[in-house]
């Protein structure tokens, strides 16, 4: 249910909306596309940092042997509620529990230890020259993101348009080559850290217009019809 929830919210809501440019070849291609769902009683960054980097290394692999574009590829890891622990099946409910279990504000703070993680390991590839993953450091060739039910960016309401832009079903982080990101942001005309630093700013303000227009209630709405779709696949 969880991988059915995710992947329906990356098509009709981060790819029909186009939030995510660097995302969008490889939400067209199902075969670019990994779930791996992670259980938990609480956030524990071990367990979440050992799941990312185990889905990052299988990306890696894959586009290494050829199995995926390294334009494309794309895995994400979903932290859903032990199934013990989990009081409703129904998916709004599912949602709403993680949301509560794996709060905002600690999966926010995790994430950033581990993006901060990530990126020493891309600093010290670059500084030793290496290219190899073997040791699980994967940093150099893979960028991470985060989302959460309840993402909102400081100094805005929670029902703000403008946090739909990092809101998913469930907290969620997602994978993909770094060679992606270095790709769209190439520019012959800029620096890469002008290129990179312009195309953030554009994506930015391409996603804010979007979110506004539509706002708050309208993309609740939107996030409501796909959980209620897939209710409604159960039921059948």
């Amino acid at each position: 249910m969880a991988q059915c929830i995710t992947d329906k919210w990356s098509h009709n809501f981060v790819r029909h909306l186009n939030l995510c440019p660097w995302a969008a070849g490889s939400l067209e291609n199902e075969e670019s596309m990994r779930h791996h769902i992670l259980f938990l009683r609480d956030l524990d960054r071990t367990e979440v940092e050992k799941a990312v980097r185990l889905a990052g290394s299988e990306l890696i692999n894959r586009i290494d042997e050829g199995k995926v574009s390294e334009r494309h590829g794309i895995s994400f890891v979903t932290i859903l509620p032990n199934f013990d622990d989990v009081e409703s099946k129904d998916p709004s409910a599912l949602s709403s529990q993680a949301g509560n279990l794996f709060e905002y504000g600690n999966f926010h703070t995790m994430f950033l230890e581990l993006e901060n993680a990530f990126l020493d390991e891309a600093d010290n590839a670059f500084l030793d020259k290496t290219d190899s993953v073997s040791s699980g450091d994967i940093g150099s060739k893979t960028i991470i993101a985060a989302f959460h039910p309840r993402w909102t960016f400081a100094g805005t309401s929670s029902r703000d348009a403008i946090n739909y832009e990092k809101r998913s079903p469930f907290p969620t982080i997602s994978i993909v080559s770094s060679k992606t990101i270095d790709e769209l942001t190439h520019n012959d005309d800029l620096t890469t850290d002008e290129s990179s630093a312009a195309v953030t700013v554009a994506v930015a303000e391409h996603n804010e217009q979007v979110l506004e227009k539509i706002g708050g209630s309208g993309l609740q709405r939107l996030m409501d019809g796909i959980l209620l779709h897939n209710r409604k696949e159960l039921e059948e």
